[in-house]
């Protein structure tokens, strides 16, 4: 106990312990409810909104979130990894160090992958979603590399740059944030446009209604049927997802 409070007293001691303060409040507000405003932007492009979604869904919200950010930080190391290697690198030559040792040849093998998996999938996305996930990929890699590398003032730094990044990627590019939240929409069968029919029964009949579902909720089932979109209760439908 006593080593501990010694350590804690040390910390409180530091310079740099605002700095700390800050980052973590920052980081900690803006991540909680990065998945709320991604949706937002999701719900503006398929002109929608849901209610219900953002009181009783939150469940789904955080597992939607940990997807999504894991995805992001994957794919940014796979497209711009090099970027932690070369910070590396250059903290070691500023600080007089052995500079052509494990950063550098990280930095250039690491380079070199990148641009292969860049070649690889340069195909796969528009030139819009390329640029957005690039763009994204890099200011995360300089984030996490002042995480690891860098003073606690540089990491406020790189967390207000990775903010504002996202913020213009979100207003530049809503398209490319709808189409990312549909492909994982579509994952999990929840909506991304899947093909789908529903199944609403009656005491007289029952009724199916084919479309596209864009996105299911707690309590409502929003679906695109011949470009209209139907908002029906979710109570008493059976919906059935077809391949695609």
């Amino acid at each position: 106990m006593e080593q501990i409070k010694e350590k804690t007293i040390k910390w409180l001691k530091q310079r740099d312990t605002p700095y700390q303060i800050i980052t973590w409040l920052i980081s900690s507000l803006f991540l909680s409810n990065i998945s709320t405003i991604v949706f937002v932007v999701f719900m503006s492009e398929n002109h929608i909104f849901s209610y219900d979604f953002f009181i009783n869904g939150l469940f789904g919200l955080s597992i939607f979130f940990i997807f999504t950010a894991f995805f992001l930080i994957l794919y940014g190391l796979f497209l711009s990894g090099f970027i932690i290697f070369i910070m590396e690198f250059v903290q070691k030559f500023k600080a007089k160090e052995k500079i052509f040792g494990s950063s550098l040849g990280f930095a250039i093998i690491t380079l070199s992958m990148n641009i292969l998996f860049q070649y690889l999938v340069f195909h796969k996305f528009s030139t819009d979603a390329f640029i957005a996930i690039n763009f994204i990929g890099a200011i995360i890699n300089l984030h996490i590399g002042s995480l690891i590398l860098c003073s606690t003032k540089i990491k406020l730094y790189t967390l207000i740059l990775l903010i504002v990044g996202i913020f213009y990627i979100i207003m530049t590019y809503p398209k490319v944030i709808s189409n990312l939240v549909e492909i994982g929409l579509k994952n999990f069968n929840s909506g991304g446009k899947v093909l789908v029919d529903i199944t609403t029964e009656n005491n007289l009949e029952a009724i199916v209604t084919q479309g596209k579902l864009i996105l299911l909720t707690p309590n409502k089932v929003f679906v695109d049927v011949n470009s209209t979109i139907k908002i029906m209760d979710r109570e008493g439908k059976v919906i059935d997802i077809l391949k695609h």
